[in-house]
């Protein structure tokens, strides 16, 4: 198995170190994304008009300074919103969520479950105000309550981008609500479909919202 940078800091640093690493992920250049693995990415988002994600960084900062896309973007941590903010050069169709879920660790997780019930408002923090997208990245917490979410409220059509989903077995029970119809070294890309049992993805979405990965 593949073992990513991002892999290994989480395993080795020292508790302020990785919001350095996370500070050099976001670098604003097209090379960094995703590592290099950035192929389905970019492809993607140049068919797109109106993108939400979440987990705010490199992903954020690129297609607001080199597209001309709708963004919204989901973030866990105020303080990396506002990092990220400070690196775009536009203000106009840039939309950030700050969702609290209670006090962060590493990488905008949160310490404990003592707030688990905000939890679901990070994997809602794309659609409350009933916004629709072309596009949609998984790439923050909840991954998993994410992406069910995403197809229970996106449009049929909508395009999501799964994040650090190669390589991570644990990721591979989205295909049993959907296949996946590309892939890369890092990342797999799904279609919202038209028909699917919404009552067992209501269902299942509600258990991974205690998952923070």
């Amino acid at each position: 198995m593949k073992i990513s940078f991002r892999d290994v800091a989480k395993l080795v640093t020292p508790p302020i170190v990785p919001a350095i690493v996370r500070w050099c992920l976001a670098l604003p250049n097209r090379g960094h994304l995703f590592e290099g693995h950035n192929n389905i990415f970019l492809d993607l988002v140049s068919k797109a008009k109106a993108y939400g994600e979440y987990g705010c960084g490199a992903s954020t900062i690129w297609a607001a300074n080199e597209t001309s896309l709708d963004i919204t973007s989901v973030d866990s941590s105020n303080e990396w919103l506002s990092h990220v903010q400070s690196k775009i050069r536009r203000s106009e169709g840039i939309k950030t969520v700050h969702v609290d879920i209670g006090p962060l660790g590493d990488w905008g997780r949160p310490v404990g479950y003592q707030d688990r019930q905000r939890f679901v408002d990070y994997a809602e923090g794309l659609w409350t105000a009933g916004q629709s997208y072309d596009l949609v990245l998984i790439d923050g917490r909840f991954r998993m309550a994410c992406f069910l979410t995403t197809l229970l409220r996106a449009r049929p059509g909508t395009v999501i981008v799964f994040d650090d989903y190669v390589g991570r077995t644990h990721f591979r029970v989205a295909e049993e609500f959907v296949k996946s119809f590309r892939c890369n070294e890092r990342q797999a890309a799904f279609i919202v479909p038209k028909e699917m049992d919404r009552a067992i993805i209501e269902a299942e979405r509600d258990k991974f919202l205690y998952v923070m990965e």
